[in-house]
């Protein structure tokens, strides 16, 4: 009888661990009841979502969204106050259609509550490296990194380019084609800067000499990335 006692608050125990863990779990002491129907369930679009959705699609055309292959932001879509103004903008990664090849970014901007389009910029790129958002400029807006292409072991196929919002606008630097990328503050100025490493390629010809590995450093300064 002492053995199934002491069984029983074990297994008491247990259960009221699993308890408390469901508890937490659900945040701030809730405690919410799943129901398997509605895990299966596409999320509902908010009235935002639908309005980029249509800008990007341009009159109901077939549209493919691409995803950034690497680094933190890889969604199709994705939300940042690029122009400064203190509420939240969009971009939007897709290929157009199967004819032209490539892949368009556009940037979406929100004026007294509509959805329009500031600049859209297309790359013979077939994909997506990477995207960063960081203060390259010094006016507090998230201006935007972009490596086109891919940084696989076949070369030199990525190139990277910053876009800079400017009086209703979006501008594009060209910056070369990389291997790495990296995007911090290197100099502690609070303004960050861009690191890109290109891979060595050897020589094309039987002659001809190989291209050597370079480094650069790209930093924003009286209205030139350079």
């Amino acid at each position: 009888m002492a053995v199934g006692r002491s069984r029983r608050a074990r297994r008491g125990l247990l259960l009221a661990g699993m308890l408390a863990l469901l508890v937490g779990l659900g945040g701030c002491g809730r405690f919410f009841a799943f129901d398997p129907g509605t895990l299966m369930a596409p999320p509902t679009a908010t009235a935002d979502q639908q309005a980029i959705y249509r800008l990007l699609q341009n009159d109901g055309a077939d549209i493919s969204f691409v995803y950034p292959k690497s680094g933190r932001y890889r969604s199709a879509i994705t939300m940042q106050d690029f122009t400064g103004d203190g509420q939240q903008d969009a971009i939007g990664f897709y290929v157009p259609d199967s004819t032209t090849g490539g892949v368009e970014v556009q940037f979406l901007v929100q004026e007294d509550g509509v959805w329009g389009t500031a600049a859209s910029f297309r790359n013979t790129a077939l994909q997506v490296d990477r995207v960063y958002f960081t203060d390259l400029t010094g006016d507090g807006a998230q201006d935007v990194v972009i490596g086109w292409g891919s940084t696989g072991a076949t070369g030199r196929t990525a190139a990277a380019a910053a876009y800079v919002y400017r009086d209703g606008t979006v501008l594009e630097y060209a910056l070369g084609n990389y291997g790495e990328m990296v995007v911090s503050d290197f100099d502690s100025d609070g303004l960050s800067e861009i690191f890109t490493i290109d891979m060595s390629v050897p020589a094309q010809e039987e002659d001809g000499p190989p291209t050597p590995a370079r480094a650069r450093i790209y930093a924003f300064q009286q209205d030139r990335l350079g």
